[in-house]
């Protein structure tokens, strides 16, 4: 008797898919059961024609071992041969993020293979924007009016790759607003009267202050309106 020839071919695949391995045969045949992968029973292994294919393996190298069962000419024998399951990319999904300045804004966050850290979270080029992640809730603060762009990589398990997704934040203005401490104004004719101002997101300009149908002597201090020079009258 002389040995059966076996000669077969290594193969990869992506994670999550299946692979086949194609084989030359001569003076024996293969059967499923004499078909394994080394130290991994959780393999999957069909026989279709010339073509093993194997699958439910997780990212890694692998051994195919083969032993032919021969006619009554030729020897078993045992043949090797390589499989390599490729990692793949994990994915990210984000939504977008919009508010109002001095408010929070938040992104829900869905990973497939792999997860989030805050350390692989940034709105990019403001290092000091406040940012957390929660039960897969990205939050943002701490940014002035303006559009932004907030960048998250994942951190994978050991069968994906790491993946960058951007997305647009936008922190929409607000209304300033402009408080008179003392109102209404009242004074004799001659004298004067002051009123102080309370002031959020803005400040005043003398060039923007005036009696309105009246010429005034209007005086801008420290925040503070001071107005004379009036006829008697309601203004």
């Amino acid at each position: 008797k002389i040995d059966s020839t076996l000669i077969l071919k290594p193969t990869s695949f992506d994670y999550g898919k299946s692979g086949s391995v194609e084989f030359n045969v001569d003076g024996c045949q293969i059967i499923k059961e004499n078909i394994r992968i080394l130290n991994h029973p959780e393999a999957v292994i069909a026989l279709n024609g010339n073509k093993i294919t194997v699958s439910n393996l997780p990212a890694g190298t692998y051994t195919l071992q083969v032993t032919s069962s021969p006619d009554d000419n030729h020897n078993a024998v045992t043949v090797n041969t390589t499989i390599t399951v490729n990692r793949v990319d994990s994915s990210i999904s984000l939504t977008s993020i919009s508010f109002d300045y001095g408010q929070i804004g938040s992104s829900n966050v869905n990973v497939v293979g792999g997860s989030v850290l805050r350390s692989n979270i940034q709105v990019l080029n403001n290092p000091n924007a406040n940012i957390n992640i929660y039960d897969n809730i990205i939050s943002v603060s701490g940014l002035d009016a303006g559009s932004y762009t907030l960048q998250v990589t994942t951190t994978p398990d050991n069968n994906h790759k790491s993946v960058t997704k951007t997305i647009g934040v936008t922190v929409n203005e607000i209304a300033s607003d402009v408080i008179f401490v003392n109102k209404p104004l009242s004074f004799d004719y001659g004298g004067s009267d002051s009123t102080s101002l309370v002031l959020t997101g803005c400040s005043v300009d003398l060039n923007n202050i005036k009696v309105i149908g009246a010429q005034a002597n209007i005086a801008l201090k420290n925040n503070e309106i001071t107005v004379s020079g009036l006829d008697a009258g309601s203004y």
